[in-house]
């Protein structure tokens, strides 16, 4: 197939990631991909078979007829839309050009777009349920396929990987290492997540938080939150898997996620994950047997699960191995990119003449 992958998101968050890793594995698979991004994303280089091109994703009848011709000139088979501007132009392609159109549901919003689509893909049974629902998509659209990693991404951390990622981050050997991936805004709620580990904090423990900085607010409540213990935010980091290796332990405070990425790979870094109980993580997360789940904005059942598992290395080994075996069985990149590539294709064939 000829597929576009279009992502509107303006830095590297999941959806992107997503659509990036999506993109390389269906190249590797034998297609033609075309990702098309906004210019400031910046991918990283993709494999033979894929290319990457920047578009701006005005919303004008003129761009909009300028990007069906690079679609029809292209000769995409069928395009697959990742967050909301993205999806916007999939709806009007697919209307006024009869684009045959996928639509990626990252999120969780009300928009008219959706009933614009030739396929849903959802990540979780509850995103799927929420898009039923309040955006009436028809349940013979719909498709629940999760989020994957890439098994060979993330080798088994040996004990030379984590000394050299913990002496990166200045960690002395025997300190707690607290890690969490997400970007400073107020859905992610880092500030709940100092505030939950601040009393193993006030106890030597070290919390580093890796993502973009995406509201001042909420960075600015983080940085009040932790005032004189360990706490480091990172910003945005390229280098995930060797960051992961560095840690003891993976937390998510987030008050609403559907499938986050971020868990997967701290997972398939073999970390236990204490993460809020909300939209696909508990399909994520085995509670007691790779990790804990707490209620959202709980900072004292979240800051409970923490200590519990700084007071037992085991339990911490055990969870861990455990998350790991789950994420390469359950959530590896083949099994699961296969899935989606059946869908693409089930949604092209229905509009099989539109480059004619």
């Amino acid at each position: 197939m000829r597929v576009a992958e279009l992502v509107s998101a303006r830095v590297m968050n999941g959806a992107a990631r997503h659509a990036v890793a999506l993109s390389e594995a269906l190249a590797l698979r034998g297609h033609q991909v075309l990702l098309l991004h906004r210019p400031e994303l910046a991918p990283p280089p993709l494999p033979p078979g894929a290319t990457a091109a920047a578009i701006d994703f005005r919303r004008s009848p003129g761009a909009l007829r300028a990007l069906g011709r690079r679609l029809r000139e292209a000769r995409i088979e069928v395009i697959h839309t990742h967050m909301s501007s993205a999806h916007f132009h999939g709806a009007l392609l697919r209307t006024f050009w009869g684009v045959p159109t996928v639509g990626a549901a990252h999120a969780r919003h009300f928009q008219p777009h959706w009933l614009f689509n030739d396929r849903v893909i959802a990540p979780s049974g509850s995103t799927a349920a929420y898009h039923l629902k309040v955006n009436r998509v028809a349940p013979s659209r719909m498709r629940v396929i999760p989020n994957f990693i890439d098994p060979t991404a993330y080798p088994e951390v040996t004990p030379e990987r984590r000394a050299a990622a913990r002496r990166s981050l200045g960690l002395e050997p025997g300190v707690l290492a607290i890690g969490s991936v997400a970007d400073i805004t107020p859905g992610k709620r880092p500030s709940d997540l100092v505030i939950a580990a601040r009393p193993l904090l006030e106890d030597g423990a070290r919390l580093f938080i890796a993502g973009a900085e995406l509201d001042a607010a909420e960075a600015a409540r983080t940085r009040a939150a932790g005032q004189g213990l360990g706490v480091e935010l990172l910003g945005r980091r390229t280098d995930v898997p060797e960051l992961l290796a560095a840690f003891d332990v993976f937390a998510l405070a987030s008050e609403r996620e559907e499938m986050p990425v971020a868990i997967l790979e701290a997972m398939a870094a073999g970390l236990p994950v204490v993460a809020v109980q909300t939209g696909g993580i508990p399909e994520m997360v085995a509670e007691g047997r790779t990790g804990f789940l707490v209620p959202a904005r709980d900072t004292a059942a979240l800051g409970e699960r923490l200590r519990r598992l700084a007071a037992d290395p085991a339990l911490r080994t055990r969870l861990g191995a455990a998350g790991r075996r789950r994420a390469f069985a359950q959530f590896g990149r083949d099994p699961i990119v296969a899935r989606i590539e059946a869908v693409l294709a089930e949604a092209a064939a229905l509009r099989p003449g539109w480059r004619g």
